[in-house]
């Protein structure tokens, strides 16, 4: 994955913490001195309140782990109250992903500077996202996959032609097939049907927050 600018989303084939951090410094770029911009070690002249949706599987304590070691307050939504090995001092708020706006109080509370959105699977989540935390967070960083590339159905076969160039950039072409997991009969997980999963549709919703940054 590389970090990415603007307003284009996180997409990872194992996404690193670092290009999550680096979203996040474009995010708040003002806390930042001039001195570690461009280096592994940036110096903030402030700390940002992060929450994290997701921050306790594959991905996410990497995630935590980096930024809580730069001075952020760092917080977890979960399902569970049971937290991974991760770092003394990270809060948790308990809930359901698919229903975020029933802990509305708790973000309000909270008014995370930046919300990272590590489980984002379908168009419905993204949408909710965006309810939950308008007016609330000041911008948002949702992780996506490199199955968004039209590279990706080349190279399973799902599509015939031959394989696009690499490596692939942020202007590669997407898929145009949507849903690709659907049918393929995959168990549900985290609350949600690998029959609604797809990317694509999560990317669009998130970058049509009207009032939203994305990154």
């Amino acid at each position: 994955a590389s970090p990415l600018m603007g307003t284009l989303l996180v997409r990872h084939g194992v996404t690193s913490a670092k290009s999550v951090e680096t979203s996040l410094r474009h995010g708040r770029h003002e806390c930042l001195r001039h001195v570690g911009w461009w280096t592994d070690h940036p110096r903030y002249d402030c700390a940002m309140r992060v929450l994290i949706l997701g921050g306790t599987g594959f991905i996410g304590p990497h995630i935590v782990r980096r930024l809580m070691a730069h001075g952020h307050q760092v917080t977890i939504f979960r399902r569970g109250s049971g937290l991974a090995d991760l770092p003394d001092g990270a809060g948790v708020i308990v809930g359901d992903r698919n229903r975020l706006q029933a802990s509305a109080k708790e973000f309000g509370d909270l008014r995370p500077d930046v919300v990272v959105d590590v489980i984002a699977f379908t168009e419905e989540q993204a949408k909710g996202l965006g309810r939950a935390f308008n007016g609330i967070a000041k911008r948002v960083v949702v992780l996506s996959s490199g199955d968004v590339y039209r590279a990706n159905d080349l190279l399973f076969r799902r599509i015939p032609g031959p394989p696009d160039p690499t490596p692939l950039r942020e202007s590669s072409p997407l898929r145009d097939r949507l849903y690709p997991y659907r049918g393929a009969g995959v168990p549900p997980v985290e609350g949600f049907s690998w029959d609604d999963y797809d990317k694509v549709l999560v990317e669009r919703a998130v970058m049509g927050h009207d009032e939203l940054p994305a990154t």
